[in-house]
């Protein structure tokens, strides 16, 4: 018979109550815009930032988890190794660990069924371990030298028991808790719980991490050393006495810092939140980025989950849309067409065209969302219109061969290469695949017939506002190990569009929202951006009334800060299908928020600085 218990078996052989001490439950509570500092784009740049990265993570270590520092093993045992913290961008505490203690008792050393019920009875005494499950334990298997009665208990509980050994002689035989072991166990803790929760993703109780940062920089965060030796860093367990064999997580801890702000991610979980309920939505996600860096500020999707009760939730649940799941964007494509075509130069803004409400190209008829033709209208009005027509007409002007490659400029039909595990490349066909036609081509240029992540149409816009460049969006602001601290330096890709395209198209999507959006209007900022409701294909043709609901823009339009898209998944017929009468006044919402916390000054007085200066 082995000497060990396994885990399974402790939860075979007692069907009741868990013996074990959870940690007292965190209260996620809302932080409050007056009580934060003001938004920092560029906070840890210079030696100043540097220095202040690492005294937060010490303070972190020392202020947060400072009770489970001191972390006694028993005899023969040895820890688990420690994993480094994550924080947000202005030291708040997303993910770190806590240590606990497991309890086994050597039951082949106890001589009968008398000292099993003693050993019983008294951790019931000192740290309410129910006696008649402890017994049972000891009872199936009397002959292991190991047999584990609790998984987790505190500290504190655990120092009850070291407090009671130490009082006894080591010479007393019928000393029963010398036959007690304590093993420091690390959990990981989430303080924040479900905010945020997707991009950090989790830690099981094995230690296997799962999803975002979790899981991208799991090699990263786990320590080297482990947990370690406080007084004799080098000697082994046998060389010390009981007293002293207190382990702590290695000082050389390795520490990420994210590019999130908890306060934009609160903003933006609250409004989808509101949102979903508000517009009857079955899901959403809505993502803030930094367009001149790739810095990732908030993403948030619901619904979420909370990390530190990943056992009792679906594990549909664990998985991000905003990265892991792809939709037909619809009109809020248009952008990138018009785009490439401006790039191109087969158009300009104020180009004419001839919209009768239908084409037909490769064999199908293409109709405007209202069935009607707008007749002459130029390509600024047919975007601020949303014309499926001059949109085709626009596609087929550029070229296919340019078309496609403009497509693949943005970032379509390949991942991101965002720092978080699970992304997916999205679906894009192209001429010389079997199943591309050419009624593709058409139908791709007002986003149908191909699949985008989330990530990737917003990070495609954000290459707009930043004068066609674009970035390579990350969640991680900075590495930190020992004394060195490696910031994630922004990366750019490639480049979309000339800044001349960029600029006219910056001016069409602001055109477009005065005029055809103006429920994404945001008071003393001039807002660029488009809508776009898509019906969700099924396996017999697109669904009637289900749509994915997006907008997707930036803000402020001549001095982008943020490029944000809202996206609802199914939203409710009877309230409104449409993204310029649902996403469109979330993006409102949220954009108006963050430039608040931000402390962004209106455009008015920002042009006025600027001329004077």
């Amino acid at each position: 018979m082995s000497a060990y218990l396994a885990d399974n078996e402790l939860n075979s052989v007692v069907a009741q109550a868990d013996a074990t001490n959870a940690p007292p439950a965190a209260t996620a509570v809302a932080p409050s815009l007056q009580e934060r500092r003001h938004w920092r784009f560029m906070v840890l740049v210079g030696a100043l930032a540097v220095a202040g990265i690492l005294i937060t993570l010490r303070l972190m270590t020392y202020q947060v988890v400072q009770w489970g520092l001191s972390v006694p093993l028993s005899k023969g045992h040895e820890g688990s190794s420690a994993r480094g913290t994550i924080l947000d961008r202005d030291g708040m505490l997303l993910a770190s660990d806590r240590f606990f203690y497991s309890v086994a008792v050597n039951a082949h050393d106890l001589r009968n069924e008398e000292q099993r019920v003693a050993v019983a009875q008294q951790l019931e005494e000192l740290i309410g371990l129910p006696a008649n499950r402890t017994l049972a334990l000891l009872n199936t298997y009397p002959d292991r030298y190991y047999v584990e009665v609790a998984k987790e208990i505190t500290l504190n509980q655990g120092q009850r028991i070291q407090n009671k050994q130490a009082e006894i002689s080591n010479e007393n035989d019928l000393d029963l808790l010398r036959h007690v072991f304590l093993t420091p166990v690390p959990k990981r803790y989430y303080p924040q719980h479900e905010v945020g929760a997707h991009m950090v993703g989790f830690v099981n109780a094995e230690r296997a991490p799962f999803y975002g940062v979790e899981s991208y920089y799991d090699r990263f965060l786990v320590s080297d050393s482990g947990i370690g030796f406080t007084d004799k860093p080098n000697a082994s367990v046998a060389d010390l006495p009981a007293t002293v064999q207190r382990f702590v997580p290695s000082l050389a801890g390795k520490d990420l810092v994210l590019t999130i702000d908890s306060t934009m991610q609160w903003i933006a979980e609250e409004e989808l939140r509101n949102g979903l309920e508000e517009y009857k939505a079955e899901r959403g996600t809505i993502i803030v980025i930094d367009p001149q860096t790739g810095e990732i500020l908030a993403m948030a999707s619901e619904p979420s989950y909370d990390p530190n009760q990943y056992g009792n939730m679906e594990p549909k649940r664990f998985l991000d849309p905003a990265i892991s799941e792809q939709y037909e964007p619809g009109s809020v494509f248009k952008v990138i067409t018009m785009g490439a075509a401006l790039d191109t130069g087969v158009i300009t803004p104020t180009m004419l065209f001839n919209d009768t409400g239908m084409i037909s190209v490769g064999g199908i008829t293409i109709f405007n969302s209202q069935l009607v033709g707008y007749g002459e209208v130029t390509v600024q009005g047919a975007l601020a219109n949303s014309l499926n027509v001059v949109t085709a007409q626009v596609a087929l002007l550029t070229g296919k061969s340019a078309f496609y490659d403009y497509l693949g400029r943005f970032g379509f039909g390949r991942a991101t290469q965002v720092d978080l595990a699970g992304e997916i490349p999205g679906a894009l066909k192209t001429p010389g695949t079997p199943d591309w036609s050419e009624a593709d081509w058409a139908t791709n240029s007002f986003g149908q017939g191909l699949a985008v992540t989330p990530l990737q149409m917003v990070n495609a816009v954000a290459s707009i506002a930043n004068g066609g460049k674009l970035m390579r969006p990350h969640v991680t602001l900075a590495r930190v190990y020992n004394n060195d601290v490696l910031l994630t330096e922004p990366t750019v890709i490639h480049t979309t569009l000339s800044p001349k395209a960029a600029s006219d198209l910056t001016d069409m999507m602001v055109y477009a929202v005065e005029e055809g959006n103006k429920l994404a209007m945001v008071p003393d900022f001039e807002v660029a951006g488009k809508s776009g409701t898509a019906q969700i294909a099924g396996p017999e043709g697109y669904l009637p009334d289900q749509v994915n609901a997006s907008f997707v823009g930036f803000v402020p339009a001549r001095d982008p800060k943020l490029a944000i898209i809202v996206r609802y998944e199914r939203p409710d017929q009877k309230i409104t299908l449409w993204a310029n009468q649902n996403a469109a006044p979330t993006f409102s919402r949220v954009a108006q928020r963050i430039l608040g916390a931000m402390n962004m000054a209106p455009d008015a007085i920002r042009e006025v600085v600027a001329n004077t200066n």
